[in-house]
């Protein structure tokens, strides 16, 4: 029976306080759990209109006739639509008969008990998902069930609707959400081409690690630019100071652990606390799938099977592999067997187990027997369809909120251990992308960031300015110890508010509602890192410290704000710097620009729901009239002078809109020049030509002005 997890308690729980009812809703009986109702199968009717098969009542009789049966019924919805029709029209006018069914069954737990027994489905407590669950769901999401979209049935129903609208012109591009969730992704694409046509421009929502390249072959155009994300948001960051800020980092927190066991421990967390029913089915459908007999584990404990399947999903280094054939293809295969050295190196004890999983994906896989091969590579497959949520969970959001070194590389797409690329590494990860994915996204900024890209902008300033910046950490911290309650929040978590300040605080001379929008933040970060609170059993005691803590930095007569706005109007302008120059990246480097909505003016949202407020159109709309007309011969001072609204951002997205389509082919088939830098200043400019035919695009832009200035600059 399928899980329903979706109660407050225990089902036994619930069911003696009485909170679990039977009902009548819409022509048909319910159980009713507060604002929920779950249907009963029509088999349940005739247990429930028992009381009334002895009245002399046509209907009565009718119903029975009709209910016989129905379930296996051809055209069901049809026929149990008649049938509930029926049943509204015996209640209509007999209410005592309805009451007196309902009231007979509430009174009765073990009568209620077996009528709800004899459902499809189990109405469960939500928690027991934590370490059992028996359908596959969106990372931990309990209310979203996936489908088994490789099936053809499910593939070619589901689709019927995309396919109409690209038929009819309204789809022209597919976007596919979180590809790493299927359990077959380069079958998948293939069937998805093959349906749409090769003229549907078609990107895949794919997080890649550093090194990491999209399969290439797979029939798509790209992915949706979390990788652009990251590559841009690394250009911008100073990489020679890291050493500072890790010392920095671990002198004012303790923590010592890498980056590397940092990450095994949330995957660890996520995977035995929260998905412990995922790992369970993976373990049943090992030992189902006859992979090997029982004299080949005979003398192993059981359990050290079940502990290299969940060693196996935690130590995969990438979200997933896409292996679909038994043996695994030469680089895959690497990639898995270094997994297993590794899982013996940490846990020697597992090392039988371990070589009994290796046998089985190797050694037997190589014998050649396809009815074998098959039940192994379906186990295969359905491990790679829990690492990625495993990582997802694990690393965007827990690690993403308890390592606070330098939160600006702590999004998707980048990693809390990045911290810059020279302008030579940029250059040849540009020219990699001309050549093998010149149509993937250039995005900075999406629904699922965790911080705006000019957050991002504005925090890279910091890292060219470390002495500064550790010199304020350290006064604030001194200044504000009288606003924690109990010590709260702990030094990690202070970091991290400060941090949060200096990239999301408004626009000088820009006021919102930022007090709200940071205290919510603030409760939704400290309940994803998982380290003092969480969603599911929330220490608010905690949190109202935290939250009451960056509420009183930011009271207009406090001694932190006045210090906090000096130094945050120093590096304001940094940042924009910085903003503008991502934005002719986004533009002109090799793929095809993505503007995320809202972010054609000054976008200092934080993760959801805040990046997905509503956007002020007729504002942009405004703005976009005034700089269309033609420029006076102050436009651009005044645009300049005028920077902290936003219109110079606009203006700057407007025109090189018009560049690209002025010059399309350029952009889409022009050659990608890294362009070398003379004089004085070479450290501070990043320039690169695009080339086509007899067309010629140069792209300069100003890297790093902070360091160059020193604060000399004015």
């Amino acid at each position: 029976k399928i899980m329903v997890p979706f109660l407050g308690a225990p089902f036994d729980e619930v069911l003696k306080r009485g909170e679990l009812t039977l009902a009548f809703e819409n022509n048909r009986f319910v159980f009713k759990y507060f604002e929920s109702a779950y249907p009963l199968r029509p088999a349940s009717y005739e247990r429930i209109l028992e009381v009334l098969k002895d009245r002399e009542n046509d209907l009565v009789n009718t119903i029975f006739t009709k209910l016989e049966g129905i379930e296996d019924a051809v055209h069901f919805e049809e026929k149990w639509e008649n049938v509930r029709e029926d049943i509204s029209a015996l209640f209509k006018n007999h209410d005592d008969f309805l009451q007196s069914i309902l009231d007979k069954f509430n009174a009765d737990e073990q009568l209620l008990r077996a009528l709800l027994d004899e459902q499809f489905y189990q109405l469960r407590f939500w928690q027991e998902t934590d370490w059992r669950i028996n359908f596959r769901r969106f990372f931990t999401v309990n209310s979203l069930i996936c489908l088994n979209i490789h099936r053809p049935e499910v593939f070619n129903k589901y689709h019927e609707y995309v396919k109409k609208l690209v038929d009819d012109g309204i789809f022209r591009g597919l976007r596919i959400d979180h590809i790493d969730g299927l359990y077959d992704p380069t079958d998948y694409l293939k069937q998805l081409r093959e349906l749409v046509g090769d003229e549907v421009y078609i990107v895949v929502e794919k997080i890649l690690h550093a090194g990491e390249e999209l399969p290439q072959n797979w029939s798509i155009e790209g992915n949706t630019g979390y990788d652009f994300l990251a590559m841009v948001n690394n250009l911008f960051t100073f990489k020679k100071n890291e050493e500072q800020f890790t010392n920095f980092y671990t002198e004012l927190t303790g923590e010592t652990k890498s980056i590397e066991e940092q990450i095994r421990e949330k995957k660890s967390h996520i995977l035995y606390q929260h998905m412990g029913g995922e790992l369970q089915n993976l373990y049943e459908l090992f030992m189902r799938s006859e992979l090997v007999t029982e004299s080949e584990y005979a003398q192993m404990r059981t359990e050290d099977i079940h502990t290299t399947i969940a060693e196996f999903l935690i130590a995969c280094p990438v979200y997933r592999f896409y292996g679909d054939t038994m043996p695994l293809p030469g680089g895959e295969a690497v990639a898995v067997r270094d997994i297993f050295k590794t899982i013996i190196q940490r846990r020697p004890d597992l090392t039988p187990a371990v070589n009994l999983l290796e046998t089985v994906f190797f050694k037997k896989t190589a014998e050649g027997n396809e009815v074998y091969n098959t039940r192994a590579l379906r186990f295969y497959q359905r491990c790679m369809q829990f690492t990625g949520p495993l990582t997802a969970k694990g690393v965007e959001d827990t690690l993403m909120y308890t390592n606070a070194r330098f939160i600006g590389h702590n999004d998707v797409g980048d990693a809390p251990d990045a911290f810059g690329l020279t302008p030579e590494e940029f250059h040849a990860l540009m020219q990699s992308r001309q050549e093998r994915w010149p149509m993937s996204l250039n995005a900075t900024s999406t629904h699922d960031t965790k911080r705006g890209e000019d957050v991002r902008a504005r925090l890279n300033v910091l890292s060219e300015m470390p002495e500064e910046w550790f010199a304020r950490v350290q006064q604030w911290r001194d200044m504000n110890t009288a606003f924690k309650k109990g010590g709260f929040p702990d030094a990690n978590d202070e970091y991290f508010i400060y941090q949060t300040l200096i990239g999301a605080y408004p626009m000088p001379r820009c006021e919102d509602n930022f007090e709200e929008r940071l205290t919510a933040y603030i409760e939704k970060a400290l309940r994803e890192a998982k380290t003092h609170s969480n969603w599911t059993t929330p220490n608010t005691e905690y949190e109202e410290a935290a939250k009451k803590f960056a509420q009183s930095l930011l009271k207009k007569d406090s001694l932190f704000l006045k210090n906090f706005t000096e130094f945050h109007t120093s590096i304001a302008d940094f940042g924009i710097i910085n903003s503008l120059s991502q934005v002719i990246l986004r533009f002109t480097c090799p793929g095809i620009p993505d503007t995320y909505h809202g972010t054609e003016l000054w976008d200092l949202s934080l993760v959801d729901p805040d990046n997905r407020r509503p956007v002020d159109y007729e504002k942009r709309g405004k703005f976009l009239k005034e700089i269309s007309k033609k420029q006076s011969k102050n436009f651009f001072k005044k645009l300049w002078e005028s920077r902290c609204d936003g219109a110079i951002k606009l203006w700057l997205i407007h025109n090189l809109l018009k560049l690209r389509s002025e010059h399309e082919e350029l952009f889409l088939k022009g050659e990608y020049i890294p362009l070398e830098v003379k004089g004085a200043f070479k450290n501070h400019v990043f320039a690169f030509a695009q080339s086509f035919k007899k067309s010629w695009c140069v792209v300069a832009v100003p890297l790093h002005l902070a360091k160059l200035c020193e604060g000399k600059c004015e």
